[in-house]
């Protein structure tokens, strides 16, 4: 015989069991402690005093607003916490509010502040990143490309390595997504943000020229890429049109401080070792320096010494380094606009790419000296 066990009212009415002095209700949380409700859109647009539309156009960098109504609504964004619901607005748009960014070589500290200050603005116009670091691999470029376009992402920010395969470049082409070159000249519809490199090295060549130097060398970057190239193109012409010949003081190879510390010593081991030396880019440096610490070469009595790129090894060396300097982080935020702008233009737009070119300039530090000569 079985028997039932029979439930009465006590047992079956659901009673607020009290935790301290606030009782939780049905479902698990308190009134009292009931976390707010994020801000909308809505309450941005009332805080900063105007439309929602213009709340949308700053959101998405619309070139339309005006900075002091850009700043209003920012500070809005921030005062009031404000997240835009991005899985709402991609189920209504399609759009995933990613962008994918791919670098040649995550350890190069330029990189992490190009990232930063885009990561930044994109941050305020409700995207997100994705990082990948190619590792300057043509097949790992490929896979990265292959990998991002498959999450949908809306945009690429790129940095390719010396030689893109064809098949990554007709990936981009077909991609139908806003493309942002970093420095880079390649056959896809992209827009590009550029150095004036060519430009920095004349007038770092020119400024060890009017020091009386005329054995001066250059340790460059690959000649494959656009940096190394243009750098190279500079040198040249300040050389040739001073009347000197620069080939032999000229060696090339990759970005690493491992490469610089070789070609350095090659170039100072030289039967016409150099007087003055241009080292092609932050991480080059590096390499220098230890060539001339190995080689036991005084800055700036033994060689003069410029660097490219403002980094705090150059500014912390002893002495402290003359630079080829851009602004790094102004690289990273024009990318960024370049694809905010690219998304609010029209389809008449799409094949009209936008090349935003930067300058340099050259900060002048104690790791320069006029000519002398040896035992004088």
């Amino acid at each position: 015989m079985s028997s039932r066990l029979r439930l009465g009212p006590a047992a079956t009415e659901r009673r607020p069991i009290p935790i301290g002095n606030t009782p939780l209700h049905p479902g698990g949380s308190s009134r009292q402690g009931r976390a707010p409700k994020p801000p909308t859109i809505r309450e941005v647009a009332r805080h900063a005093g105007v439309s929602l539309g213009t709340v949308s156009r700053v959101l998405h960098s619309h070139a339309s607003v005006g900075e002091d109504v850009r700043e209003r609504v920012l500070r809005a964004v921030r005062e009031l916490d404000y997240h835009p619901d991005f899985v709402a607005r991609s189920m209504r748009t399609g759009a995933t509010h990613t962008v994918g960014c791919i670098i040649t070589d995550i350890s190069n500290p330029l990189f992490a502040d190009i990232i930063q200050a885009a990561e930044r603005e994109l941050r305020l116009a409700g995207y997100s990143m994705i990082v990948a670091n190619s590792m300057g691999d043509p097949d790992e470029e490929l896979s990265l490309v292959r990998a991002l376009l498959a999450r949908r992402v809306d945009g690429l920010i790129l940095a390719s390595p010396e030689r893109s395969l064809e098949e990554t470049r007709e990936l981009l082409r077909t991609a139908g997504i806003p493309i942002v070159l970093l420095d880079r000249e390649m056959d896809v519809a992209g827009d590009q943000v550029l150095t004036d490199h060519e430009a920095g090295l004349v007038e770092a060549t020119e400024y060890l020229l009017a020091l009386g130097h005329t054995r001066i060398g250059l340790v460059c970057g690959p000649v494959g890429v656009r940096p190394g190239y243009t750098r190279l193109r500079g040198f040249r012409s300040a050389m040739q049109r001073a009347g000197l010949d620069p080939e032999p003081f000229i060696r090339t190879g990759s970005f690493s401080p491992q490469e610089g510390l070789r070609l350095a010593i090659d170039l100072l081991k030289s039967p016409q070792r150099p007087s003055a030396l241009i080292a092609g880019s932050n991480q080059l440096l590096e390499g220098v320096l230890r060539a001339t610490r190995t080689l036991g070469l005084e800055i700036p009595g033994d060689l003069s010494l410029i660097g490219c790129d403002d980094t705090p090894l150059s500014e912390l060396s002893l002495p402290p380094i003359t630079v080829v300097a851009r602004n790094i982080p102004e690289i990273g935020r024009s990318a960024t606009r370049l694809f905010l702008d690219r998304r609010a233009a029209s389809a008449t737009d799409a094949d009209r790419p936008r090349v935003l070119t930067l300058g340099t300039s050259l900060v002048i530090r104690q790791s320069c000296m006029a000519f002398r000569t040896p035992g004088a």
